[in-house]
């Protein structure tokens, strides 16, 4: 009873979103079936939207919404599936992860691995939750040896929402069976062309929706039905044939092909709306081709389009960062945490692949305090200088993050492209990517392999392309597209239960924050030296901009503390030799890393200063370089210090914001007092 409160508690808040008079319902049915979520015997949310808008519609006693019409022969059926392949919680570990139950048939091979690399959420009592799948962290797993290539498997999904035992699960309001999908917000992209999980099947019942309410007139008896459970046995389809049949005549629309149909369906057509990419998150369907099946529809019953029925798309409301009802990790000081999150959400919703950080410059340069005079240098690196004399102490964070950029554009419109940065190229597969040009970004969809593809799962198709809905190499020219230009793929920044967040670029936003705060707070009239904050380039593809600022500086700095990532083990799915410094428990000294080794008599002056401010601080090992190497040459001593990070350089990489605010008051009180 509960999960049909809240499916009903979504519809009306969908609903609520996207309009709900009924002339505007009907304009904007394909965006709003698009964005719903209705897996398998989870459909009433979708069900009440459809009833909602259109004229005449019930539902049968199997929870199909049917709409019926005429009467006498020939009796003819038109139905499409309203469900899809989705997920339901199995288990509620103690340590707070979720793990999952597949529900319905898969009809790619990749289709878990598809869903389990990426922001989901949560249909819970209290309503739409955000979560994301664990995903190994990329720092942790490139060049250890026994990592699998096989498929990821629905038995290998942890999902995290940010709870940390099953009492914090409980105060979300999630329960055992609660339904789980990946996010559905639409992607449009070329000209007409849109990408959502089950794309097909939603067009097509937004084409049969749109014949319902354009309808004149009928011959013989027309029922129209959105059908459920499509992928688990039929149930829908075949109480239809029992309570409504039997059929003269069926049109199956977008519907998965069933077999060994019993009699009542009569002749039997399937009319499916083509699609590119079937049966993954990134299944594509023209708008153009809704109005077409509509109005073979509208032929088949003998009816004509009424005037002023449009099935295209229309904008939409815009999103709000989405956040957890609070599930509480023991927060200090509830003000700064939000303030924090602010900033970094800023900074986190700004792309900036290496070598095209100008955008994020700019955050960074507006959230700078009012006294900060601040200087950009050939290389595109931000300096901040205060206070005067020796020893110069520098901070360092990076502006950039990991991406892709066009290499050519091919003779059928495709984009190849080469990576910028290190990162597990299948986490990008079959989702919606964005160009960024000077003039605005353009959207295209990462192109998945076919289904019958034997590629190692885990390994990317060669030569991984773009689809910007263009046929030829001069249609993709036309939009703007050139060599050289970056490419990622959409972003939010999300909070989470608690105080987590979910996002992409977290790798080196959180830095870059963190040392944007420290400025805001920090009391300059105590500096007994010079302190340089620098917001460096290209950190990802080689250090690029902190190698030009530490030849500027030469012998003349004394230490470097490079501000980044501290990739924690902190997940069931990486291995826990090493970095296992926990989320939530503070900043973390990287007392080793692949490029540094911080001197223990200096780890041993950062933990007392620390414990004097009575600031935490954990100190460990993890894999990757830091910026502050690039200054070892002139023999300056690097002290990194990270903030631990889930899932690194993944599109859902998950942060403690309490450890953002620990951070920048440890960055103050070093300057002041080092």
């Amino acid at each position: 009873m509960l999960q049909v409160r809240a499916t009903i508690l979504i519809a009306a808040l969908q609903l609520a979103i996207l309009g709900t008079a009924r002339a505007q319902a009907t304009a904007d049915l394909t965006d709003r079936l698009l964005a719903m979520t209705a897996i398998t015997g989870y459909e009433q949310a979708m069900a009440d939207s459809l009833l909602s808008v259109l004229p005449g519609a019930a539902l049968d006693r199997a929870g199909n919404v049917v709409v019926v019409a005429g009467s006498g022969r020939p009796k003819r059926l038109a139905v499409c599936p309203m469900d899809e392949l989705g997920y339901v919680i199995g288990n509620i570990r103690e340590d707070g992860w979720l793990t999952l139950r597949r529900v319905g048939r898969p009809a790619h091979r990749l289709s878990d691995q598809f869903f389990a690399r990426g922001r989901v959420n949560i249909w819970s009592r209290s309503g739409q939750l955000p979560g994301v799948v664990a995903v190994p962290s990329t720092h942790l797993t490139r060049g250890r040896p026994g990592q699998s290539t096989a498929p990821f498997a629905v038995d290998d999904a942890y999902v995290d929402v940010g709870a940390t035992s099953p009492g914090q699960v409980n105060e979300l309001g999630i329960e055992l069976l609660d339904a789980v999908a990946g996010d559905k917000t639409p992607h449009y992209f070329g000209s007409g062309m849109v990408a959502a999980p089950a794309a097909g099947s939603r067009a097509a019942c937004s084409a049969l929706a749109h014949a319902v309410t354009g309808r004149t007139g009928v011959t013989g008896t027309v029922v129209l039905a959105f059908a459920v459970e499509s992928r688990l046995g039929n149930r829908g389809l075949l109480t239809l044939a029992t309570t409504k049949g039997p059929f003269d005549e069926t049109v199956l629309l977008n519907y998965p092909k069933p077999r060994g149909l019993p009699d009542g369906f009569g002749a039997i057509e399937n009319w499916d709306i083509p699609t590119r990419y079937e049966e993954t998150p990134v299944e594509s369907i023209n708008l153009a081709e809704i109005d077409e099946v509509r109005d073979r529809l509208l032929g088949w019953f003998g009816g004509e389009a009424k005037p002023g029925v449009p099935s295209g798309r229309i904008l939409r409301a815009p999103r709000a960062r989405q956040r957890s009802p609070n599930a509480s990790n023991g927060s200090v000081d509830q003000a700064a945490i939000e303030g924090a999150a602010d900033l970094l959400g800023q900074l986190v919703e700004t792309y900036g692949v290496s070598g095209a950080e100008g955008l994020v410059r700019d955050v960074v340069m507006r959230a700078l305090p009012g006294w900060a005079r601040p200087q950009v240098d050939t290389a595109g690196n931000v300096w901040v200088r205060v206070g005067q004399g020796d020893p110069v102490v520098v901070f360092v964070a990076h502006l950039d993050e990991t991406g892709f950029a066009v290499e050519e554009i091919q003779q059928d419109g495709t984009v190849t492209l080469t990576r910028r940065g290190g990162f597990l190229p299948w986490l990008w597969e079959a989702t919606p990517a964005l160009i960024h040009t000077s003039f605005g970004d353009i959207p295209g969809v990462f192109m998945p392999r076919d289904s019958s593809a034997r590629l190692p799962a885990r390994v990317a198709p060669d030569g991984f392309r773009l689809d910007l809905g263009t046929s030829t190499a001069s249609e993709t020219e036309a939009l703007g597209i050139a060599k050289g230009q970056t490419v990622t793929n959409p972003k939010r920044f999300v909070r989470l239960a608690g105080d987590r967040a979910t996002g992409r670029s977290f790798d080196d936003r959180v830095g870059s924050a963190a040392q944007l705060l420290a400025l805001q707070q920090l009391d300059t009239d105590k500096l007994k030296h010079e302190v340089i904050f620098l917001w460096v380039t290209r950190e990802e593809i080689g250090l690029v901009g902190s190698r030009v600022a530490a030849r500027e500086l030469g012998t003349g700095a004394a230490s470097v503390y490079a501000i980044d990532t501290f990739v924690s083990a902190d997940s069931p799915l990486d291995p826990q030799n090493f970095a296992v410094q926990p989320i939530g428990e503070g900043p973390v000294a990287r007392a080793v890393d692949n490029s540094s080794v911080t001197p223990p008599a200096v780890l041993d002056t950062l933990r007392e200063l620390a414990r004097k401010n009575g600031l935490p601080l954990q100190v460990g090992t993890t894999n990757g370089g830091n910026d502050g190497s690039a200054f070892r040459d002139w023999g300056v001593v690097d002290i990194p210090i990270g903030w631990p990070l889930r899932y690194s350089h993944s599109p859902v990489e998950v942060i403690d914001l309490r450890d953002l605010v620990s951070l920048a008051k440890l960055i103050a009180v070093i300057a002041v007092e080092w």
